[in-house]
Formats: structure tokens, C-alpha cells, sequence
């Protein structure tokens, strides 16, 4: 095309020169532009930062040019080819007033036939040179579909080998939760047998006092021991209900979370363990705060971070741990210990899987790295400090749930 003799310009459906081989030529249009196409244009973007609005004036020297026009694809282009024949007209008539001004009208007239006849000579070879651009477009065109459409199958595979490695993430991330659970409830196997055997032992007892006290016709005696029956009978009931809940496998489903009773709920079954190691465990809720999550994932972190805290105050001399509760634009839950804190080596692989400070045996480092995944399925934060009492705090940043009709979320 920069070798042509003249004008060459690739059109689209409205009319609008996108390729040429006049730089000045490109982005106007060959007619003006109606306001249907105008809108259409801008719908689209095709031609953004372009002044397309402006019309095509070839100027004087292509002022009688003729035009050869040639259909290209389906997507309603033209190439359009400008044939100029002023230089060879001009030329012949040099030459014929230099030979001869005599020169009959028979040869005016031969000579505009010669020169009718080059022009049609000129416009069908460009004609077929025309065809042959239009040609090789099409066949550059299908084969870029080809490409294209061997481009969207790619992807389409990739989008789903994601989705499987998605799918195949969560029920690995569901399973580790549910073992992590049950390592925990191994854990505490041993204070939950103390904690049981006390209540057991009372019952018996009760029970044979009331059998004494019926003996002897003191009705009043019996139903007071009766009573103490009732009221141990229901403490092992709710210990061993949040047992089997905890126990059980989530569903995933998600709802709203009172974060003061999943402390309750998990001080509860840890209070034997508190116990058997001489240690204090202190709750402060200083304002209740609901947060959309799984309840029992959600207790399965405090749990797991209740522990750690027990773990690290067992060997000290102040044995204590406070756990916080306080909201503000969300939700801060605060676990802190007076051990001996962690350094900052260690803190950098914390919530890495399978790192652990723990003996052999006492942990499979999977605990820190499930409570942070659970935090974040929920949009919060795991993050670790350093405490009061210069042991480790570990704080979960939640986001609150969002009030019912204008009410307070706690």
C-alpha cells in the first residue's frame, strides 16, 4: 500500500476508515455519520480518543478520482481502491499539442478512445489486485477466529480445572477442620472424665440420701436432695450437649454468631482443664458483639486458642488467662496469657500448617493455620501481639453483622 500510485483505504460497516495508506485519511468517515451511528460507536468504544465525526475530503489533486470498491468478509467492510487518471491525461495531451495542433477530430477522438481504453485496462488490474487484498483478508480473518475460538476452549478447560481445585480445596479445608476438632476432643478426654465423674458421684450420693430420707417419712429432706439430683443431672446434660456439637461435623452453613456465648460455650468445656493445671481463666465482656459465621468453627477457634494460652502459662508462676470482648466499627475478641510470649522467629511461620513449638506427640501445628483460615472465610483477621502481662495475645477482628430494621446488633 505505500507503494501505491494512489489512495488505498479499508472502511468499516459505517463508513469509517480505520487503515490506510494516507495517514490523514484514517478515522474519518467517507460520508457523514448518522446519529444512530454516532450513538452505536460511542455504545461500543470501538473508536475511543478518535475524532470520527470528521468527513473525508481528498483534496485537489483526488478532486475527479474514481473509485474501485470491493466487499471484504462479513462484518460489512470495503476496500476501496482511488484511481486517478489527470497525470495520463495530461501527458497525452502534451504530447499531442507538441506533435501536431492540426491533428484532426478523428484523432482527438482515437486518442480519448486509447485513453478510455488504458483507464479500463488500469481499473481491472486494480480490480484484481483488489480481489487479492480482499483474499488474503478473509483468509487472515478465519484464521484469527480459529485462533480466537482455540483460545476461549483453553480457557473455558482452565476455569474447570479451577472450579475442581476450588471445589477439591474446600472439602480438604471441611476434613482438616473436622480432624482438628476431634484431636481437640482428645485432648480433652481427661478433664471431661473428671468433669463428668464429679457430677456422678454426687448423684449417687443424692440419690442415697433421698433413699434414707424416705425411710425415715422426711419428705422435705428427700425432695431437697432430689433437687441436687436434678441440678447435676442437668450440668452433665449441657456438658456433654456442647460436647456432641462440637463434635459434630459443620454443615458450612452460615448465620448469625453471638460471640459472648461462644465464650461461654467454650470456657465451659475447658473449665477442667483450667482447673487440673492451677490456672485462672478470666472473661470480660465489655460490650456483646453478633457476627456472621459457623458457630462451631467458631468456637473450634477459641477453643484452640483457649489452649494454646493454657499450654503456655503452665510451667509459670502466674497462671492466667483473660479473654475480651469488645466492638466498635466490628467485632475484637481478645485472647491473652501471662507466659512466657513467643518471639518474633517464630512468629513469622505461626500460621504456617504443621509448625509447631510443641514436644512430639503434643500437636500436629495444624490449630493456628485452621483458626486463620476460618477467620478469614468470615472477612476478619488473626492477628498475634504481645500481652499485658507480657505473654502472647491473640486477637480475631471480625466484621459485625449487619442490624435487623434500624436495631443494635448485640
Amino acid at each position: 500500500w505505500p507503494f501505491e500510485a494512489g489512495p488505498v483505504a479499508l472502511v468499516d460497516a459505517n463508513g469509517i476508515v480505520f487503515l490506510s495508506n494516507i495517514a490523514d485519511w484514517k478515522y474519518r468517515s467517507i460520508a457523514p455519520l448518522s446519529a444512530a451511528a454516532l450513538e452505536q460507536i460511542r455504545l461500543t468504544q470501538q473508536y475511543t480518543g478518535k475524532d470520527i465525526a470528521r468527513v473525508l475530503v481528498p483534496g485537489a489533486r483526488w478532486a475527479a478520482q474514481d473509485r474501485v470498491v470491493q466487499p471484504v468478509g462479513v462484518l460489512g467492510w470495503h476496500l476501496i481502491r482511488f484511481v486517478s487518471v489527470a497525470e495520463a491525461r495530461r501527458a497525452a495531451m502534451n504530447a499531442a499539442v507538441a506533435s501536431s495542433l492540426s491533428l484532426t477530430i478523428a484523432g482527438l477522438l482515437a486518442l480519448v478512445v486509447d485513453q478510455r481504453r488504458r483507464h479500463r485496462k488500469i481499473a481491472a488490474a486494480s480490480r484484481r489486485e483488489l480481489e487479492r487484498a480482499s483474499a488474503q483478508l478473509e483468509q487472515r480473518i478465519a484464521e484469527r477466529t480459529q485462533e480466537l475460538v482455540r483460545a476461549n476452549d483453553d480457557l473455558e478447560q482452565r476455569y474447570r480445572d479451577v472450579h475442581a481445585t476450588e471445589q477439591l480445596l474446600r472439602e480438604t479445608q471441611s476434613e482438616l477442620v473436622q480432624a482438628g476438632k476431634l484431636a481437640m476432643l482428645g485432648q480433652m478426654a481427661a478433664g471431661m472424665t473428671h468433669e463428668l465423674n464429679q457430677p456422678l458421684t454426687a448423684l449417687r450420693v443424692f440419690a442415697d440420701n433421698a433413699i434414707a430420707f424416705l425411710d425415715r417419712g422426711d419428705a422435705p429432706s428427700a425432695r431437697e436432695n432430689l433437687g441436687h439430683i436434678a441440678n447435676a443431672a442437668g450440668r452433665m446434660g449441657r456438658l456433654i450437649g456442647q460436647l456432641k456439637g462440637f463434635a459434630r461435623k459443620s454443615p458450612g452453613s452460615t448465620g448469625a454468631v453471638d460471640l459472648a456465648t461462644s465464650i461461654e460455650n467454650s470456657a465451659l468445656l475447658l473449665r477442667s482443664d483450667f482447673a487440673e493445671a492451677d490456672a485462672a481463666l478470666e472473661v470480660r465482656i465489655e460490650r456483646a458483639a453478633v457476627v456472621i459465621g459457623d458457630p462451631i468453627r467458631v468456637e473450634q477457634v477459641l477453643i484452640n486458642l483457649m489452649r494454646n494460652a493454657l499450654d503456655a502459662v503452665k510451667s509459670c508462676a502466674v497462671r492466667r488467662v483473660v479473654v475480651s470482648l469488645s466492638s466498635d466499627d466490628r467485632a475484637m475478641l481478645r485472647i491473652s496469657d501471662s507466659g512466657t510470649g513467643i518471639t518474633p522467629q517464630v512468629r513469622e511461620h505461626l500460621f504456617e500448617p504443621f509448625f509447631t513449638t510443641k514436644l512430639s506427640g503434643a500437636g500436629l501445628g495444624l490449630g493456628l493455620a485452621i483458626s486463620a483460615s476460618i477467620v478469614q472465610a468470615m472477612n476478619g483477621e488473626l492477628v498475634v501481639s504481645e500481652g499485658d502481662e507480657g505473654g502472647a495475645a491473640f486477637t480475631l477482628l471480625l466484621p459485625l453483622a449487619e442490624p435487623r430494621s434500624g436495631g443494635s446488633p448485640s
